[in-house]
């Protein structure tokens, strides 16, 4: 007699999401990795700015073209952190407070709370944990600003107290995903203030000026240099310095309380 096929998976296996809720934490492999990201779809954008007050490492405005990418929604939090450190790759912080608070990173009441005091280097190791990387200086940008030249996430209207965390008008940093009214075209969150991030690229403030006015496909920055990029401006940062254009950078091994990142994912990088 013909035998019925043995059948050894009648379901789907249980999903990152389905084991965090029956309270296993799933391995970082577990969970797809575009989980928490957004996509943002291929095409070019004006990167840099042209404005009167941009600083001369703005300029020129010039068009990139990007190839399809994602990008964190947020910035890397202080839980999601850690469990790259309970996994035995990543590092615990330098510092474990932050300009106002002795008990920071492991405080369960700022788990939610953007990581900050780790170099480039940790961040780089999270991001590939994660299967992912750092994103590029030009990534960070056109998912900040949309393809319309825009001055802030937002839009042009000047920042206030509803949209970002800046101006030390809080004083330290506060809990991801807060300022919905401060989102990118694209819908992500905290791309202006509360923390600088990280970015992949070297940072050289003639780098505009060097490519030129060409159309440039996925830049990755100078081949070297002696600092990295860092974009977005933090907590302390007054409105000039959370425009989306606005390039800054320190040493790879420097680290700040008001300091973190978020990452990004190609597929192909």
């Amino acid at each position: 007699p013909t035998q019925t096929p043995l059948i050894l998976w009648t379901v789907p296996p249980p999903t990152g999401s389905e084991l965090t809720a029956a309270g296993i934490q799933p391995k970082a492999s577990e969970v797809p990795v575009t989980a928490g990201m957004v996509k943002i779809a291929a095409g070019d954008f004006m990167m840099g700015s042209d404005a009167a007050d941009a600083h001369s490492d703005e300029k020129p405005l010039h068009a990139v073209w990007l190839n399809d990418f994602w990008i964190d929604k947020t910035t890397v939090t202080n839980q999601a952190y850690q469990l790259c450190v309970d996994s035995g790759i990543c590092t615990e912080p330098a510092e474990k407070n932050t300009k106002s608070r002795s008990d920071y990173y492991q405080n369960p009441a700022y788990a939610n709370f953007p990581v900050v005091n780790v170099d480039w280097t940790q961040a780089v190791v999270y991001c590939n944990w994660k299967g992912k990387r750092l994103p590029t200086e030009a990534e960070w940008e056109k998912a900040a600003k949309g393809n319309d030249d825009r001055i802030y996430p937002w839009g042009n209207i000047p920042p206030d107290e509803y949209r970002l965390n800046f101006d030390n008008q809080i004083g330290d940093t506060v809990e991801v995903g807060k300022y919905l009214a401060g989102k990118s075209p694209y819908g992500v969150l905290d791309m202006s203030g509360n923390v600088w991030e990280w970015i992949s690229d070297w940072y050289s403030d003639t780098y505009y000026q060097d490519i030129g006015n060409a159309l440039i496909s996925d830049p990755e920055g100078p081949e070297n240099g002696s600092y990295r990029v860092l974009r977005g401006g933090s907590y302390g940062s007054k409105a000039w310095y959370v425009r989306v254009s606005v390039r800054s950078g320190n040493s790879e091994t420097s680290i700040s309380n008001s300091r973190g990142f978020r990452c990004a994912y190609s597929g192909e990088k």
